[in-house]
C-alpha cells in the first residue's frame, strides 16, 4: 500500500490531521495500537488555563501578550497572536461539523467540573456535561445525583460535598434493576463501558426514565455519571424529554465513555473521508536510508525514531510498498 501520510498515533491529534489531510485530498493512514488519551477524557479540552507564572488565565486569546513575556519559546508565541487566533477558530468549527457538540469559546475560558465535583477552567466542554462561568458557584441550588448501586468509579460523596461548599444542597441516590444484576455478579464488570452497553438498549433507558421521575423529588437538574451514549449521543436528550428536567452528565474514573464516542466519530468521520484506520498494529521501527519520496510521518504518540530523535515530532520520509 502507498500512502501520502502516514500517522503513528490514533487518538484526538492524530484523527483530527488524518481527517483534514483527508479533505484535502492525501492518502493517509493511521496506526494505532490501541488506546489512546481520550479514553481517559474527562469530556473537556484546554487551551491556555495558567501562565507559567501561575496566574490563571480568563481570557486565552488575551493573554498571549503575556505568555510571550514569560515564555517566549511557547509553541503558542512562536505561531503568533493572528495564527493562533485563526487556528482556535478553525478548531471550535471543525468539531462541530465533524458532530462532535462543545460549548466554549477561546476568547474566555469556563469552568468544568471534575470527577471529584470541583471546578476547574476549560476551552471547550462537551454539551451534555455541565460548565459554569464563575469559579466559586454552580448554576443550582439544589440538585439530585444519582448513580447504578455498586458502580466506585463516580464518588457521589464527594462530589455532594465539594457541591455543598459552593451553595449547592445535593440529595444522592443509589438506583438498581435487574439489567444491572449481571453486571453484578462480577465486580470487574461493572465498569463505565460495560453499563453504556446496557443503557443502549432503548428498555433500560426506559426504566431510567420512570426511576429518575420518581425519586428525583423537588431538584432543578439531576446529576448521573458519564456511563450514556457510548455509540450515539442521543440518550440524555430523550431521559431530559421523558422526565421533564435538566439532566447532565459529570465525567467517572477510566474508560471515558465519552472519550470512547469521541474517538469512534472522529474515527468514522476519517474514514469516510477515505482514510484508512489500522487498529491494534504497532511500529517497531523506521528504515534508515531511504531516500527522501515527498511523504510525511506524523508522529502523536511516543515512538523511537532513531537514536537522536523521539517523540512529538513531525519528519519527513518516503514511504513505500
Amino acid at each position: 500500500m502507498k500512502f501520502d501520510t502516514i500517522i503513528i498515533g490514533g487518538g484526538l491529534a492524530g484523527l483530527v490531521a488524518g481527517i483534514c489531510l483527508s479533505k484535502h485530498g492525501q492518502r493517509c493512514v493511521i496506526i494505532s495500537s490501541g488506546q489512546s488519551a481520550l479514553h481517559f477524557s474527562s469530556g473537556s479540552l484546554d487551551l491556555l488555563n495558567v501562565l507559567p507564572d501561575g496566574t490563571e488565565v480568563a481570557h486565552p486569546l488575551k493573554a498571549i501578550g503575556q505568555l510571550q513575556e514569560q515564555a517566549p519559546a511557547h509553541p503558542y508565541v512562536k505561531m503568533g497572536m493572528e495564527v493562533f487566533s485563526r487556528l482556535t477558530g478553525e478548531a471550535e468549527r471543525f468539531f462541530e461539523e465533524v458532530g462532535i457538540h462543545m460549548s466554549g469559546s477561546a476568547l474566555k475560558n469556563h469552568y468544568r467540573v471534575t470527577p471529584m465535583g470541583t471546578l476547574k477552567p476549560a476551552w471547550l466542554t462537551l454539551k451534555d456535561h455541565p460548565d459554569c462561568d464563575a469559579a466559586d458557584r454552580l448554576p443550582w441550588k439544589k440538585i439530585a445525583i444519582f448513580n447504578v448501586l455498586g458502580f466506585l468509579d463516580f464518588y457521589t460523596q464527594f462530589i455532594a460535598d465539594e457541591f455543598r461548599k459552593m451553595g449547592t444542597e445535593s440529595r444522592i441516590h443509589s438506583f438498581n434493576f435487574p439489567a444491572l444484576e449481571y453486571l453484578r455478579k462480577n465486580p470487574t464488570e461493572m465498569r463505565s463501558v460495560n453499563i453504556a452497553r446496557m443503557f443502549e438498549k432503548q428498555e433500560n433507558l426506559d426504566e431510567l426514565a420512570t426511576l429518575l421521575k420518581r425519586e428525583a423529588g423537588e431538584v432543578e437538574a439531576i446529576v448521573l455519571p458519564a456511563v450514556f451514549g457510548l455509540n450515539q449521543d442521543t440518550a440524555l436528550d430523550y431521559l431530559q424529554k421523558r422526565v421533564g428536567k435538566e439532566i447532565c452528565l459529570l465525567p467517572t474514573l477510566p474508560p471515558s465513555v465519552p472519550g470512547i464516542r469521541t474517538q469512534q466519530q472522529l474515527r468514522k468521520c476519517f474514514q469516510q473521508a477515505g482514510g484508512v484506520y489500522m487498529l491494534g498494529d504497532t511500529v517497531l521501527q523506521n528504515r534508515k536510508g531511504i531516500g527522501l519520496a515527498g511523504s510525511f510521518l506524523i508522529i502523536t504518540e511516543r515512538f523511537l525514531l532513531s537514536e537522536s530523535i523521539s517523540s512529538w515530532l513531525v519528519a519527513v520520509i518516503s514511504v513505500r510498498d
